[in-house]
C-alpha cells in the first residue's frame, strides 16, 4: 500500500490520465476497487494492472523534467550539509546530495514529488530573482556613476 496524500494521489491519477495511460472509463473500476477494498485509488490503479510504479516514475522523470539518482554512489559533504536544515530535510523527506556552482540537487520522495518539486522551482526562482536584483543594483550603479561623470562634465564646461 503506498501511503500519500490525498491531493497527491488525485494529482497522479490526474497526470496518468491525462497521459492516456488510464482513461474515464477506467476510473470507474479504480473507484470501485479502492471503495471495495478500502484502498487508495492509487493501490486500486496498480491492482488493475494499469500501470506500475517503474512507468509511474519513468513518466514524473519525461513529464517534470527529473532524473533519477542513485543516492548510494554520492558521499554527502559538509558543504551539502549545511544547505539544508536537518530538520527540514527530514520533515520534507528530501536529501540533497550535490551543490554544482549555485545549483544544489536535491533527491526527493516519489509521494511527495508535487510539493517539493514547487519547493524545488521557488528555491530556483529565488536565487534567479536574487541573482537579477544584484544584476539591476549593479546596472544601477553604473548608470549613476555615468550620469554623475556627465553632469561634471556640463557643470565645468
Amino acid at each position: 500500500m503506498i501511503n500519500i496524500s490525498r491531493e497527491s494521489e488525485i494529482n497522479l491519477i490526474n497526470i496518468l490520465i491525462d497521459q492516456d495511460i488510464i482513461s474515464g472509463k477506467d476510473l470507474i473500476n479504480i473507484k470501485k476497487v479502492s471503495t471495495e477494498g478500502q484502498k487508495s485509488q492509487l493501490d486500486a490503479v496498480f491492482e488493475l494492472n494499469l500501470t506500475d510504479e517503474n512507468k509511474i516514475l519513468d513518466l514524473l522523470v519525461k513529464e517534470q523534467s527529473l532524473e533519477v539518482v542513485d543516492l548510494s554512489a554520492h558521499s554527502v559533504t559538509e558543504e551539502i550539509k549545511s544547505v539544508l536544515p536537518s530538520n527540514y530535510i527530514n520533515m520534507n523527506f528530501i536529501a540533497p546530495f550535490k551543490v554544482e556552482g549555485k545549483i544544489l540537487h536535491i533527491a526527493i520522495q516519489l509521494p511527495k514529488w508535487i510539493l517539493n518539486y514547487m519547493l524545488l522551482r521557488l528555491v530556483r526562482f529565488q536565487i534567479l530573482l536574487k541573482n537579477f536584483m544584484q544584476m539591476v543594483k549593479l546596472q544601477c550603479n553604473l548608470f549613476n556613476k555615468k550620469i554623475k561623470k556627465k553632469f561634471k562634465l556640463l557643470i565645468t564646461m
